[in-house]
């Protein structure tokens, strides 16, 4: 299926080139990447928060920022879609993502903050480890809101940093030498994987974008941390 497309740098607060540019940049090693440096807990991450969204009732599925489209397989593999969409702004992600995904699954290639849907189109909305690259969440979230059907759920699947200290005085030098240093000995590109680093460190705590859910209309949000917090779920559904 053909793509559908739509329309320096402070690595704490990029602009949108910048971040799609990075992605491009990163996209032939990024799963590979992400489970050295996840220690090969992004897959268990994904399949976990899957089982706390996913409902038998769901009939469409959507996917925002899907990378390679590895969070989006979880979903796949687990029950039959009648509609199933991806949308990323990296032209090589979503190509990645296409040799993943199967071909009834539409690619879309569109901005976080102009979600090109309708109203009520999908009964599940996702996101893996891509919340940190939105600028305007309260717009994003009114959009997200807006496309799920009365009663669809949400799920935020999203990298965050531990509470308790004895986790802080591992995951700090992990953050800021560790990954940087592994992300650019192995895809080459430090800037890319610099960002990643910042965006990680400066991404607003779980209860902060629990409350903005809340202020979008969304109701029944929990937050699920795994490992100790170096990964968190948010999810939230649309009242019917």
């Amino acid at each position: 299926m053909t793509l559908i497309t739509q329309e320096k740098t402070n690595l704490a607060s990029p602009d949108k080139e910048f971040i799609r540019e990075a992605f491009d940049s990163i996209a032939p090693k990024y799963d590979f990447l992400n489970t050295i440096l996840s220690f090969n807990l992004d897959e268990a991450w994904r399949k976990r928060a899957r089982d706390l969204v996913l409902e038998p009732s769901q009939e469409s599925i959507l996917d925002l920022g899907t990378g390679s489209g590895r969070f989006l397989q979880c979903f796949l593999a687990r029950q039959t879609w009648k509609k199933s969409a991806a949308l990323d702004f990296s032209a090589n992600m979503l190509a990645q993502a296409r040799e993943n995904l199967p071909p009834e699954v539409m690619l879309i290639q569109g901005d976080f903050h102009g979600l090109p849907f309708g109203s009520n189109e999908f009964d599940l909305v996702v996101s893996a480890f891509t919340l940190r690259s939105v600028q305007d969440m309260p717009r994003f979230l009114s959009q997200v809101f807006k496309i799920l059907t009365p009663g669809g759920r949400a799920g935020f699947l999203c990298l965050t940093r531990p509470d308790a200290w004895w986790a802080k005085l591992l995951f700090y030098p992990y953050l800021k030498l560790y990954l940087p240093a592994v992300g650019w000995i192995f895809s080459g590109k430090l800037k890319a994987y610099q960002f990643l680093s910042e965006s990680v460190a400066s991404f607003q705590e779980p209860q902060k974008t629990a409350a903005e859910m809340r202020a979008a209309g969304f109701s029944d949000i929990q937050i699920h941390a795994f490992t100790f917090g170096a990964a968190t779920l948010i999810s939230a559904r649309k009242p019917k």
